[in-house]
């Protein structure tokens, strides 16, 4: 539906993090809104991203997840079940020792989190953009959280250059319920909707 994008200019992703709180329920069933940050390589192939958080079967969770382009397929860890008004927190970091990617997402303020390393598709894959996302049509716009807005802040992010100034843009790719993404700061992204 609608995303911010920090964009690294071909350097390497070293470190990602935002927190947000899980929003209230929507008022109808059937719909599946997933609100996650995510890291890709240019061209976009792969896809390295906490899940913080989505609605599905009427409640909330969050995970880690990976879709490979190259070979259609989906990583998904556990999920964890959270309720609205929930603190939670993504991220993704590279350890440059195994030459990989380790994602988490959890609960802020608590020991309860899922984690999973990503090894890289290959050797000359260079993950350099950061992503904040709100996706998955809803069949109708009360099948979205009914808070109209959800919040992603204390944003962290690093690449291999030094940056640390993500400077994000906002889009829109398909449509819907008035969704847009609003740059708030540097270190805070919000994404609205109607309801």
């Amino acid at each position: 539906l609608t995303y911010a994008k920090a964009a690294g200019d071909g350097s390497k992703l070293l470190y990602f993090y935002a927190e947000t709180t899980t929003p209230p329920s929507p008022r109808y069933y059937g719909g599946s809104p997933a609100f996650w940050i995510g890291i890709e390589p240019s061209p976009a192939l792969d896809l390295i991203q906490p899940i913080i958080p989505k609605y599905m079967f009427d409640e909330y969770a969050i995970w880690v997840e990976r879709f490979n382009w190259h070979t259609g397929q989906d990583y998904q860890s556990q999920h964890i079940g959270v309720k609205p008004g929930d603190k939670v927190w993504g991220s993704v970091e590279f350890e440059n020792s195994t030459n990989t990617y380790r994602q988490c997402a959890g609960l802020l303020n608590s020991s309860v989190k899922v984690c999973a390393t990503m090894k890289l598709w290959s050797a000359q894959e260079i993950f350099t953009d950061a992503y904040v996302v709100l996706e998955h049509q809803p069949t109708f716009c009360a099948q979205l959280p009914t808070s109209r807005k959800i919040i992603y802040e204390n944003i962290k992010v690093k690449w291999e250059s030094g940056r640390t100034d993500p400077k994000w843009t906002s889009h829109v790719k398909v449509p819907a319920c008035n969704s847009t993404t609003q740059i708030l700061s540097p270190t805070k992204v919000q994404i609205s909707w109607d309801v």
